[in-house]
């Protein structure tokens, strides 16, 4: 990535030599810092309707500031299968949770769907045909899109569409018949099915069993499921004048864990950069006792912070898919490339203006730079230990 952060060697360095040009960088939120009790400079976020993803995206309620229309403007490519073993599982998943849940999310029929996989046998054909990749929500499949809207298509399922989602369910002369009929594999996949809803009461739970048996990153939990939605909730609180169930501290503890859980493989370099911007902002924000007087800028962090997550998962998805998919992984890693150089122009903008904010003693000490810039060669026993040991 042109600009800042490079880690390719020069003539004077060895190659894969992380450069870091200035500390302000990879600062985190373990480091105490003292904000100006001046005004702050205006920010004026241009906030843009976020554009339809493929898949799961549009179920974000966020706003970009990317402004990529070509990259942002991600084509869903359907594969574009009818499979009835498929449209099958969905009919056996849907009848199990209209038992409880009228009108069923997709996310909902996504992670019973992924469950009952990770449940099958090996020798299980069926397996293969439920085919995903991990994207914005954990899970996602191109392929049970295309047979649910195949399902729809064919007015067995009901589509309701909200303006922060959709939900589904089955016509009732279908919910008990067969799409195929059933053989010993996809006896077991009922089975697995009407288990996993058994066991699941509601899609929350059921997101977060799959995030923590299969999700390739912690961060899934830390960031995506924990700091995100307090965030976002503590912003609106904030903003709209209200009393807050969280406190600051709450925000920089589940910041903390994000920040150690944030993965350290070199593929995610670039992001990890830029997250740790943010996490610095973050931190010097809510430790400013002022910092409830100023909205613009806490709308500005929660937008960021939105916007990470978005581009991170464009990510993942290019190393963590099934082989089905493997034909798309170019044109994935193309766009996710793209929008990270988008956000991190913009990250640098932000930091700019964020640092006026801020006194310039920013340096670290050399033991936290270590442990920042090499996590993999500290050992933690646990995430408050090592947050306390750096403080």
């Amino acid at each position: 990535m042109p600009g800042r952060r490079t880690t390719e060697g020069d003539d004077n360095k060895s190659p894969g030599v992380i450069e870091i040009p200035e500390p302000s960088v990879m600062i985190v939120m373990i480091i105490v810092m003292t904000v100006v009790a001046t005004e702050p400079p205006s920010f004026h976020p241009i906030y843009r309707p976020c554009p339809k993803f493929a898949g799961e995206p549009a179920d974000l309620n966020i706003y970009l500031h990317l402004n990529n229309n070509d990259v942002m403007k991600v084509e869903k490519t359907y594969m574009s299968n009818s499979n009835q073993n498929v449209q099958e599982m969905i009919r056996v998943a849907m009848q199990c949770r209209s038992k409880t849940v009228q009108n069923i999310t997709k996310k909902d029929i996504l992670k019973i769907l992924f469950l009952a996989r990770e449940h099958m046998s090996e020798k299980n054909s069926i397996r293969h045909d439920l085919a995903f990749y991990w994207y914005l929500n954990g899970p996602y499949s191109d392929t049970i899109e295309d047979n649910l809207k195949i399902l729809v298509d064919e007015k067995k399922i009901i589509r309701s569409k909200t303006s922060q989602s959709e939900a589904y369910r089955i016509v009732p002369e279908h919910a008990s018949r067969p799409i195929v009929a059933h053989n010993e594999f996809m006896d077991e996949a009922a089975r697995e099915i009407r288990h996993i809803v058994d066991k699941s009461v509601n899609v929350n739970k059921l997101v977060r069993q799959v995030y923590e048996t299969s999700a390739p990153t912690k961060w899934y939990i830390s960031y995506r499921l924990e700091f995100l939605p307090k965030f976002k909730s503590y912003s609106n609180d904030i903003c709209k004048k209200r009393k807050s169930s969280f406190a600051p501290k709450d925000m920089l503890r589940l910041l903390d864990d994000a920040v150690l859980d944030f993965p350290t493989n070199s593929e995610f370099l670039g992001i990890r950069m830029i997250f740790m911007d943010f996490a610095k902002m973050t931190n010097a924000f809510l430790r400013w006792d002022e910092h409830t007087s100023h909205d613009d800028l806490l709308k500005e962090l929660h937008v960021m912070g939105e916007e990470i997550w978005v581009v991170f998962a464009h990510g993942i998805r290019v190393y963590h898919h099934d082989v089905a998919y493997k034909n798309r992984v170019n044109s994935w890693r193309t766009a996710y490339e793209s929008v990270l150089n988008e956000l991190d122009s913009i990250t640098l903008q932000r930091v700019k203006k964020f640092d006026e904010l801020v006194s310039d003693d920013l340096r670290l000490a050399p033991e936290l730079e270590d442990m920042i810039l090499h996590p993999e060669q500290h050992t933690f026993t646990s995430k408050a230990e090592s947050v306390a040991d750096a403080r």
